[in-house]
């Protein structure tokens, strides 16, 4: 069995310590003085004098290898391919500084929980939600939430069919929650919605608890949900798995797999 101790966050220890944003920015620091040295190389030795686009391309071709290299998370890379030629066209268009602040605040309001948590949105789907729904006891109230729910389907769909559970989830990113918020008052439903980060929840207070978050934190959720649920109770991940940690559940949920595990009954994490 794999040893979380020595690495209870579940990182890469290929990565430095800085955040995953940082890291980016740095990258894109790096490929842009590379093609700055490119450039002028060529343009001695040829005397072509590269575009801003073609500048832009290789900038961002570069930061794209090097986060590849560094084993980012996957959807880093069309970030960063893009992220140059976006900036170079931006700034040819001569675009009012007012815009470039407006979106930044929107993408900012989108994106927090998935720039603090590496975690991108996911979006789980109704097939998800009846599988879920199959797998609760029907035999008692319970009380169920939905860690990174997103904009809140699972949660509502959830609340609709067991009016007798507590159903709630809870959202790093402000503008998910306040869709899910709203979509809550539209469905008058009884679902709750949090804003904060799971990871400061106890989950001894949950009966499920459902994860369809990303493969790099599930390490660590696992040390989470291991050390805190009580025996009995249930977590659920989509499409997910806990590394070393053989599920108790495995069904289909669409096109994708729901697995679970019974607390208590999963072979615990040695120190």
């Amino acid at each position: 069995m794999r040893d979380y101790s020595k690495n209870p966050e579940g990182r890469n220890p290929r990565l430095p310590g800085f955040s995953i944003p940082i890291q980016a920015l740095f990258i894109q620091l790096i490929a842009f003085c590379l093609t700055l040295f490119m450039v002028q190389v060529l343009f001695k030795l040829t005397g072509w004098m590269a575009s801003t686009l073609a500048f832009g391309l290789i900038q961002g071709a570069l930061a794209a290898l090097i986060t590849y290299v560094r084993r980012m998370p996957y959807w880093w890379l069309p970030i960063q391919l893009v992220f140059p030629v976006a900036m170079f066209l931006l700034l040819a268009l001569q675009i009012s500084p007012v815009w470039y602040l407006g979106a930044f605040f929107i993408l900012l309001l989108l994106f927090w929980g998935a720039i603090v948590t590496r975690v991108p949105l996911y979006l789980s789907g109704h097939a998800a939600w009846e599988a879920v729904e199959e797998l609760l006891p029907k035999d008692r109230p319970l009380r169920v939430i939905d860690i990174g729910s997103g904009l809140g389907g699972l949660v509502l769909y959830l609340a609709a069919k067991r009016p007798d559970c507590s159903v709630s989830g809870i959202e790093l990113s402000p503008f998910l929650w306040m869709v899910s918020r709203l979509r809550q008052k539209l469905s008058k439903t009884p679902a709750r919605f949090r804003l904060g980060n799971y990871e400061k929840l106890n989950l001894a207070e949950y009966d499920v608890v459902f994860a369809y978050l990303s493969p790099v934190v599930m390490d660590s959720l696992w040390v989470k949900t291991d050390t805190e649920m009580r025996p009995g109770s249930l977590f659920l991940s989509l499409e997910f798995e806990v590394e070393d940690i053989d599920p108790d559940i495995r069904i289909a949920a669409g096109n994708r797999v729901l697995f679970g595990w019974v607390m208590g009954k999963t072979p615990r994490i040695q120190s």
